[in-house]
């Protein structure tokens, strides 16, 4: 039996699926095919179908030796295979390590006939094994998950539970996260109110149960695992004593984690989702002292008109309704008495002394407080109007619907104080919103438009002390310099002005006067004393003031500043544009510690009304290059991506399509160099495994480095062999870059063309590299005549020559970086070498480059005219327990200069200090994909031929 086979009994019908399955096998390759293709092995030669989705894989093929933190990502794609699935590794070791992944179903050698043996024993053991009847679901802890909570406008503020966002007020949204990630419950800090203040008769004697938040019904007296789905056990306090004196009492309710809106009474399941719903409890208190007794009632967080006694769903919209107390408070030493009474939103006519329904609409009455003693010195009295939440300068003196947006107008309360010691006497009066000329004393509709008259006070006496003046203007609520002395759209993003009040103060002990001007929104240079058209643009001037104050004990004069929205830290003394975003500065008054600037105050202050602007909200967040706060995501690619290198991670800041940030990490390549001193021999076969990608190039390093503290030169025929070896392997390389390069960009012709030429010049002699020139030829002519790729990669990716890193390899020659350490190479100087360049530092320039460096090797190679020797080894006749020094090398492999640096010791290699080319063209990613759209950005980075394996820590 495999280790994934699926679930059923073997019959006549399953025996002829898995046969078929068995001759039809699709392998995903991990960590890429590009390590494959490096140890010359043709997997659809052997008779598998590579696929770039695990979810159309039925084989697992891992190849080389896998990393721990590469088998964890290998097995999320394990875990996306349809069964039977079988895990096959191709590996030197006879046993090899894939925790958490199965032991290997089958292992091979990493040579291609024993590749072809190990396709032989898959199709056997998958013909066999597809279907057993007892089989064992595979799990490991990446991929157990857990709910977080987290705020959509501020991502940084992450909660477990549901709730609201600290900053804004947003309800908290869910979003799945491994379960092993930053997230350790061992320490939970379970804080209560501070009662120190009261005289306790008793005390609270609380213990700790655990629960599963995801099987509510698992409950345990200690930390553990839930034996269900092995999640963390969470705390919860359980009370075995009630304190009298506060009488605290909890009323219990089910809620789901995914779906924090389902409420219910009982426990039960998920109506959405089919999660079991978790408990959770609502607090009510009451204090003798105060007497304050608190009810339950439920509301739609959408439609806050519905409201019932018990839980259900809202009548308008369908979501489940919310619980919110009502408090009813007596105070025995004011005497106040209250009661509640029951009335209709849409009809408030109707009054009942209990709850109930509506007989006209059938609605749930919604409970209010009616006072039944009067303070006779103040005689408080209230009127209600109607208002809509989304457009609150729709105003009406009866129920009805918004004629913005249709929804139901919302009642609120007016108070008017007549106060008999002061004598301040006001009467309404009413006017059109759209025609504030038209004016009565009575209710009605408007003589022009037919619009409901909306009440408004007038003030039949005025206080000589202090004879305030309002003036009513018009903003947007997302663009609030957008003012307008009338009712209109914004022309920014067309949503309806909004009222609000602008209050003119006299004091005639201070002697402040305010004067109003007029200047244009788009304007803002264009200043006028009187009402008028901007000459400019033709628009209405709008009317803004201009505060002159006089103390005749301080002197001080106020003056106008100007600020811009986004980045207030922008401040000139005249109207104009912000430096860093192009919009248009808007006033405000200089901070002076002699005034309290009270004349500029607008209507809406958000502090007083617990909500927050949009400007509020998102001033914390990070803003795009037109000045626009987004919410960027951290999007991963890697580390099994296609065209990307396999085990490299690379994890883009998205602003929008727009790359705002970048972090790349390697999965495999951390290993240390040295951790004990080693054989020379063993250093040598321990760094000839550091890159599975290049191993003559790093074998050859160290056996230059060995030699050089030795002190010992090599014959000509030996180095012209080395030279010819590794020529080889930059072809090779360079023509696996191609490969992941064409099916990154979706060139399909490219990419078979590109792997197939790999193949043949992997194990090609002298004699058929030579004959494979033309070929190469060919193929760069064509590329060259493709006009799409020559758009897809010019002008991308741009490295300047310039720059403070120090670069190699094709990076470096494609920015017209003459570097390359096969210049100060004799054995190179006498063949004729000469690097190549280019000066665009685009993607185009590294794509011909490594093209031009493919032909130039096969002439190296034929100009060398020896053979390939892949056996590379130190030329030292004696032994080499007698060798002891330092000694140091460089040499240019296919991504750019390698150095190395050791110390010798009676033949044991004590010290080593290596440095690679991919560990600084690392360096590069930040600055050449900031600001870049995500396709340049993908693109950028594959060009630049990192190879995971190399980068060191």
């Amino acid at each position: 039996m495999i280790a994934g086979a699926r679930q059923g009994k073997m019959s006549v019908f399953k025996r002829l699926a898995s046969f078929s399955m068995s001759q039809d096998l699709g392998v995903y390759v991990v960590p890429g095919t590009e390590i494959t293709r490096a140890y010359g092995l043709d997997i659809e030669a052997a008779g598998m179908n590579i696929v770039a989705s695990p979810r159309h894989a039925s084989v697992l093929l891992i190849a080389g030796d896998m990393p721990a933190a590469l088998c964890d990502a290998a097995a999320v794609i394990y875990a996306q295979m349809p069964r039977p699935r079988v895990l096959f590794s191709l590996t030197t070791s006879t046993t090899p390590e894939l925790s958490p992944l199965p032991p290997a179903d089958i292992i091979a050698g990493l040579s291609q006939q024993e590749l072809v043996q190990g396709v032989v024993q898959l199709r056997k053991a998958l013909a066999e094994g597809a279907f057993h009847s007892d089989v064992s679901d595979f799990n490991a802890p990446v991929l157990q998950i857990r709910i977080e909570y987290v705020c959509p406008m501020h991502p940084e503020v992450i909660q477990d539970k549901p709730g609201s966002c600290p900053k804004c007020g947003m309800n908290l949204m869910p979003r799945e996260v491994q379960a092993n990630a930053a997230h350790n419950h061992t320490e939970h800090k379970m804080e209560s109110d501070d009662h120190s203040s009261h005289d306790h008769s008793m005390t609270h004697d609380t213990s700790v149960n655990y629960t599963c938040p995801m099987h509510p019904e698992v409950v345990q007296s200690k930390p553990g695992s839930c034996p269900k789905c092995g999640m963390n056990l969470e705390p919860q306090e359980k009370e075995t004593e009630h304190d009298h004196q506060h009488m605290d009492h909890t009323v219990g309710e089910y809620t789901c984690p995914m779906h924090p809106e389902v409420i219910r009474s009982k426990p039960g399941s998920c109506p959405e989702c089919g999660m079991n719903l978790e408990p959770r409890e609502i607090e009510v208190k009451h204090v003798h002292q105060h007497m304050n007794h608190a009810a339950v009632e439920y509301t739609c967080p959408m439609h806050p008109e519905v409201v019932q006694s018990e839980p259900g769903s809202c009548p308008e919209c369908g979501m489940n309704l919310e619980p919110r107390e009502i408090e009813v408070k007596h105070d025995h030493q004011h005497m106040d008495h209250a009661a509640v009474e029951y009335t209709c939103p849409m009809h408030p006519e109707v009054v009942q002394s209990e709850p109930g329904s509506c007989p006209e609409c059938g609605m749930n009455l919604e409970p209010r407080e009616k006072e039944t003693e009067h303070d006779h010195q103040h005689m408080n009295h209230t009127v209600v109007e109607y208002t809509c939440p989304m457009h609150p300068e729709v105003i009406r003196s009866e129920p009805g619907s918004c004629p913005e947006c249709g929804m139901n107008l919302e009642p609120r309360e007016i108070e008017a104080r007549p106060d008999h010691q002061h004598m301040d006497h006001t009467a309404v009066e009413y006017t059109c919103p759209m025609h504030p000329e038209v004016v009565q004393s009575e209710p009605g509709s408007c003589p022009k438009c037919g619009m409901n008259l909306e009440p408004r006070e007038k003030e039949t006496e005025h206080d000589h002390h202090h004879t305030d003046h309002t003036v009513v203007e018009y903003t947007c609520p997302m663009h609030p310099e957008v003012v307008q002395i009338e009712p209109g759209s914004c022309p920014e993003c067309g949503m309806n002005l909004e009222p609000r009040e602008i209050e003119v103060k006299h004091d005639h002990q201070h002697m402040d006067h305010a004067a109003v001007e007029y200047t244009c929104p788009m304007h803002p240079e264009v200043v006028q004393s009187e009402p008028g058209s901007c000459p400019e643009c033709g628009m209405n001037l709008e009317p803004r003031e201009i505060e002159v104050k006089h103390d005749h004990q301080h002197m001080d004069h106020a003056a106008v500043e100007y600020t811009c929205p986004m980045h207030p830290e922008v401040v000139q003394n005249e109207p104009g544009s912000c430096p860093k975003c192009g919009m248009f500065l808007e006033p405000r008054e200089p901070q002076s510690s002699h005034h309290d600037h009270t004349a500029m105050e607008s209507g809406m202050n958000h502090d007083d009304s617990g909500f927050m602007s949009m400007i509020d909200v998102t001033k914390d967040l990070p803003r795009s290059g037109d000045g626009l706060p987004m919410d960027w995501l951290d999007v991963p690619f890697g580390p099994f991506i296609p065209g990307l290198p396999g085990g490299l991670l690379l994890t883009l800041t998205l602003d929008g399509d727009t790359v705002a940030a970048a972090n790349t990490n390697t999965l495999v390549g951390t290993e240390t160099l040295l951790c004990h001193a080693i054989s020379a021999n063993d250093f040598i076969e321990k760094l000839t495994a550091l890159d599975p990608l290049t191993p003559n190039s790093y074998r050859l390093l160290a056996c230059l480095t060995i030699e050089n503290a030795a002190g010992i030169e090599v014959d000509t025929s030996t180095a012209k062999t080395r030279l010819v070896t590794l020529e080889r392997e930059r072809i090779v390389s360079h023509l696996s870059w191609l490969t992941l390069f064409a099916e990154q960009t979706g060139f399909d012709w490219l990419m078979q063309r590109a792997s197939s030429l790999q193949k043949s010049f992997t194990q090609a002699d002298v004699t058929q590299i030579i004959n494979l020139k033309k070929s190469v030829y060919d193929l760069s002519k064509r590329l060259q005549r493709t006009p799409l790729l020559k758009s897809r990669t010019t002008g991308v990716g741009r490295v300047p020559a310039d720059t403070e890193l120090t670069l190699s390899g094709p990076v470096a020659r494609a920015s017209g970086i003459s570097n390359d350490a096969r210049s100060n190479n004799k054995i190179y100087r006498e063949l004729g070498f000469t690097a190549v360049t280019q000066v665009n530092g685009d993607v185009r320039a590294r794509l011909q480059l490594r093209l031009d460096e493919i032909k130039q090797s096969i002439e190296l190679i034929q100009k060398a005219n020896v053979s390939v020797n892949d056996t590379l080894a130190v030329s030292i006749e004696e032994p080499m327990d007698t060798i002891s020094g330092q000694g140091q090398a460089v040499i240019e492999t296919p991504r750019g200069q390698a150095q190395l640096q050791l110390t010798l010791d009676k033949g044991q290699v004590t010290s080593a200090q290596l440095q690679t080319p991919s560990t600084q063209h690392l360096l590069l990613i930040e600055q050449l994909t900031s600001q870049q759209e995500l396709g340049d950005a993908l693109v950028t980075v594959g060009s630049l031929d990192l190879s995971p394996w190399e980068i060191r820590p």
